[in-house]
């Protein structure tokens, strides 16, 4: 759900509490895996919304990681009376996809970008809260400026690839066409899973489409702004008429011409070499 500015939302807590406490849903549409798991992501809700509290009280804002929600969970079960046995990591993964996939969500999947040697994503959760109702918009914007800083710590070790790449342009078993590409990195930032359920594919294509308006985008026109990036368009690709090609998406890189254009020389190489020579007959090689 989304303000009239288009700010990202959840559910506010009192509403929420009502939703799990009742067998009244005022007015949500909420899914048939979430009825069925009530109870436990009732569990999982209030775990990441008392660390998010205890954060704000603490004037700490940042938000919780899957590890810290789920030893959370752990330590709630390991304290009820009752014990029951926890979920594994992967169904409590699955829980927190259903707890974001309600409209409005519950809780916000906020992934952002992480380098050292190389890029990894970090999973933040956040809830509406009573104490700070600018923390699920800080959270995004938090992403945003990660992601795009992470970026830029990378540049030179992705220019120094690139370079390697060059030098190996004779070899194509060893050339890696996403190397440089800035496009490959952001789709980190979506999530993936196999499996067949629909709920589930359903929750991760809604979360999925949050993550592209509030954080991919963002980095984008922030990477552009600061002219980091370059797009390569692939109209004519997908001007072909060609099926699988109408789908080609533009080809982002950084904002290197020299590195571009050695990019282009060697692949004008390799297909020049003798590795494609059967696919192209000796009159069109040499014209």
């Amino acid at each position: 759900m989304r303000t009239e500015a288009g700010s990202p939302e959840a559910i506010d807590p009192d509403t929420a509490d009502r939703v799990f406490r009742t067998n009244t849903h005022f007015g949500m549409e909420v899914t048939a895996d979430f009825i069925e798991h009530k109870t436990i992501l009732n569990v999982v809700y209030d775990v990441i919304r008392s660390l998010v509290e205890s954060n704000i009280a603490e004037r700490n804002y940042a938000l919780p990681v899957t590890e810290d929600v789920y030893r959370g969970y752990q330590q709630y079960e390991s304290g009820r009376r009752n014990r029951s046995t926890p979920a594994a990591p992967g169904e409590f993964q699955q829980l927190l996809l259903i707890l974001a996939g309600q409209k409005p969500p519950f809780i916000r999947v906020v992934r952002t970008l992480d380098f050292t040697d190389q890029f990894r994503v970090l999973t933040y959760y956040a809830v509406a809260s009573r104490q700070n109702k600018d923390v699920i918009l800080g959270g995004y914007r938090d992403a945003v400026y990660h992601s795009v800083e992470s970026i830029k710590k990378a540049l030179p070790d992705m220019r120094r690839q690139m370079d390697a790449l060059h030098a190996e342009c004779e070899t194509p078993e060893k050339f890696d066409l996403l190397t440089g590409r800035i496009d490959h990195i952001l789709l980190k930032l979506i999530i993936r899973m196999d499996t067949k359920d629909r709920e589930l594919l359903a929750h991760l294509d809604f979360i999925n489409q949050e993550c592209r308006h509030f954080i991919l985008r963002s980095v984008l026109q922030q990477l552009h702004r600061e002219k980091l990036v370059i797009a390569l368009p692939a109209q004519r690709i997908r001007d072909t008429g060609v099926a699988p090609l109408d789908r080609t998406a533009d080809r982002l890189y950084i904002n290197d011409p020299e590195r571009l254009q050695a990019r282009l020389i060697c692949l004008g190489k390799m297909f020049l070499s003798h590795h494609f020579s059967d696919y192209f007959p000796d009159s069109e090689i040499g014209a």
